[in-house]
C-alpha cells in the first residue's frame, strides 16, 4: 500500500499553514477516502488550515439530496464543517457527463470565490488519470493530452486546485477505507456503460492482460508532464530571451 496512506502530512505537503481548503466529496469511496485522509492530516500536521467539505447535489438523482446529507453528517462526526450546493435549472439530454462536470466545477469555484477559500482537493486516483489517457488516446491527443491530469493546476478564479491521490490505486483506497470500517455511498451511474469512462472501465481487465495496466498509463502521463513542462519550459525561456 503507498506510504502517503500512512504519512497524511506527505500526502498533503502542498498546503500551507493559513490555508483555506474545500474538499470536493461527492460520497464514494474516493471522495470519503480523500475526507478521513484529510482529518488525519488534520490532527498530524503543525499547518492550521480552515477547511469545508463541498457536496454538490446535481438534482440528476431523487437519491442525490439524501446522498449528499450522508456526506455532512460524516462531516460532522470528524467536525468538518459541511456545505451542499445544489445544480439549478434545465438539465441538457446528451453529454450530461460533461455538463455536470462543467456545472461542479463552476459552482465550486463560485463558493470559493465569495467565502475567500484559495485551495480546491479533490479525489481523482491513478485509476481515473489511466482512464483520462485512454479517453485522450482514442481521440488521437498530443504530448499535452497524454500528460492527463495534472496533479496541481489553476483554476479559472485563480485559485489552487490540487489532487493528491492521483497517484494512489482506488483498490488502496478501498483497502484502507474497509480496514478503517468506514462507510461510503456507490452511484449507480458508475455502472452505466452508455459513459465513456465507464465502458473503458469495464474493459481494463483485457487492457491488463496485454500489459496496458492503470499502472502503466499513469506512468505514461508522468513521463509525458516531465516533457510538457519542459516545453513550457523553454518556450518561456526563448520569449524571456526575444524581450
Amino acid at each position: 500500500m503507498p506510504a502517503t496512506l500512512d504519512n497524511p502530512t506527505a500526502l498533503f505537503a502542498g498546503l500551507t499553514h493559513g490555508s483555506k481548503v474545500v474538499l470536493a466529496v461527492s460520497g464514494g469511496v474516493d471522495s470519503m477516502a480523500l475526507m478521513h485522509l484529510f482529518h488525519a492530516f488534520l490532527g498530524s500536521s503543525a499547518a492550521r488550515v480552515d477547511a469545508v467539505i463541498v457536496t454538490v447535489d446535481h438534482g440528476l438523482r431523487p437519491e442525490a439530496a439524501a446522498e449528499a446529507a450522508t456526506v455532512a453528517r460524516e462531516a460532522a462526526a470528524l467536525g468538518l464543517r459541511h456545505v451542499t450546493l445544489t445544480w439549478q435549472g434545465p438539465k441538457p439530454t446528451s453529454g450530461i457527463q460533461a455538463a455536470a462536470r462543467a456545472a461542479r466545477y463552476a459552482l465550486i469555484e463560485t463558493f470559493m470565490t465569495s467565502e475567500g477559500y484559495d485551495t480546491l482537493l479533490t479525489a481523482h486516483t491513478r485509476d481515473d488519470q489511466a482512464e483520462t489517457v485512454w479517453m485522450r488516446l482514442k481521440r488521437g491527443t498530443g504530448i499535452v493530452g497524454l500528460a492527463g491530469m495534472r496533479r496541481t493546476r489553476r483554476l479559472a478564479n485563480g485559485a489552487t486546485h490540487i489532487r493528491p491521490l492521483l497517484d494512489i490505486a482506488k483498490a488502496d483506497l478501498i483497502a484502507d477505507m474497509r480496514g478503517g470500517n468506514r462507510a461510503w455511498l456507490e452511484d449507480p451511474s458508475n455502472q452505466n456503460a452508455s459513459f465513456e469512462r465507464v465502458r473503458i472501465r469495464n474493459l481494463q481487465s483485457e487492457f491488463d492482460a496485454l500489459g496496458l495496466t492503470h499502472e502503466s498509463l499513469a506512468r505514461t502521463a508522468r513521463r509525458a508532464s516531465q516533457y510538457e513542462r519542459y516545453l513550457d519550459a523553454s518556450i518561456a525561456k526563448k520569449i524571456a530571451s526575444a524581450g
